[in-house]
């Protein structure tokens, strides 16, 4: 559908070789340089976010951690400007019975702790419609 759509823009009709040559996609990401050592907070009860921590662990050069939290010693853990939550976003985000993903997410957007968003996409790994998402999200 993409290829389709993208062979009807004026510069590819003009231009239909570039696109079977394959698309670069400028500013693409690739792995940086962290001049200071960064922690990565994963919730126990958002299934997942460890591995892709793991995962965002190999991409970059530097002294990167990973950090359980729990809502005991939130603030000892989470104390600091270098620290990133990472929330895995799939057909089981905010399903936990006693809500405790809820409750860290709020309290790092209170704090202003910066999240960085996972969507899955591969539905073999819990992946579904940014919609589902959005309504198993707490309104608060």
């Amino acid at each position: 559908i993409v290829l389709r759509l993208l062979e009807k823009l004026p510069h590819y009709v003009k231009h239909p070789l570039l696109l079977y040559n394959g698309l670069k996609i400028d500013n693409e990401l690739s792995p940086i340089e962290v001049m200071s050592p960064i922690k990565l907070l994963v919730c126990d009860a958002n299934i997942g976010a460890y591995e892709i921590a793991s995962k965002l662990c190999g991409e970059y050069k530097g002294t990167v951690t990973i950090s359980n939290i729990n809502l005991h010693d939130l603030s000892m853990q989470s104390a600091g400007k270098d620290r990133v939550m990472v929330l895995y976003l799939n057909e089981n985000v905010f399903c936990d019975q006693d809500n405790q993903l809820h409750d860290f997410v709020k309290l790092l957007i209170n704090e202003g702790a910066p999240i960085v968003l996972v969507h899955e996409k591969d539905t073999s790994k819990g992946g579904c419609s940014f919609e589902t998402i959005i309504n198993q999200t707490p309104d608060d």
